[in-house]
């Protein structure tokens, strides 16, 4: 069985983290998005407040 996942972010903003984690239960993606302000294409430290909360879905 084969599975695909497609993602589309806003212009300007990026994944900076995302977790793969399989149990019996099944897979769990979680993943954390991060705004660049200043448009440079880099994770600056000062756009570190920016990032989200870690967002998720389970199958």
């Amino acid at each position: 069985m084969y599975t695909s996942l497609e993602a589309k972010n806003l212009e300007n903003t990026y994944i900076s983290e995302i977790n793969f984690d399989y149990s019996a239960k099944g897979w769990k993606i979680s993943y954390k998005l991060m705004i660049d302000l200043n448009g440079n294409n880099t994770y600056d430290e000062n756009e570190k407040s920016n990032e989200s909360e870690n967002s998720g879905l389970e199958y």
